[in-house]
């Protein structure tokens, strides 16, 4: 089996949310919800289910496709593919949320990303990507609020 691929993390955000780890977890580890709180996606349709399944996302005006990877109940922890064609200057782009009880009513949110190849200015990429992310943690922290 060949080794895999050295992989470059481009863009990490972490943050905390007010609000228990197993609540949080609900909203994340629901693979095909993501249009209820990942910023600028206005559609989700996911294709099979479980490890292998695919996602289709509706992102400003073009789709990108998704596939999970890992899905730990007990790390709470998602990992999934980013399949070409995609617009991002890397290859191989995989996406990771991660997350971890502070306290009874406080989880931390860890999402990354990373690839084995960035062309171009990877500076400008994880500016980008971070923004992103922030974004879309600020609009999990809404949904949450709406109980």
């Amino acid at each position: 089996m060949p080794a895999e691929e050295a992989r470059i993390e481009y863009a990490r955000v972490v943050a905390e949310l007010d609000y228990p780890l197993e609540a949080v977890w609900r909203v994340v580890s629901a693979f095909g919800g993501v249009e209820r709180w990942i910023a600028g996606v206005d559609s989700c349709a996911v294709e099979g289910s479980g490890v292998g399944a695919v996602r289709v996302v509706g992102l400003a005006g073009r789709t990108v496709g998704e596939r999970l990877d890992r899905l730990d109940q007990a790390e709470h922890t998602i990992v999934y593919s980013v399949l070409p064609p995609h617009a991002m200057p890397a290859e191989n782009v995989r996406g990771t949320i991660q997350l971890r009880a502070v306290s009874p009513g406080t989880t931390a949110v860890t999402w990354r990303s990373d690839a084995t190849r960035i062309d171009g200015n990877p500076a400008a990429l994880s500016a980008r990507i971070e923004a992103f992310y922030r974004a879309s943690i600020e609009g999990l922290r809404r949904l949450l609020a709406e109980g």
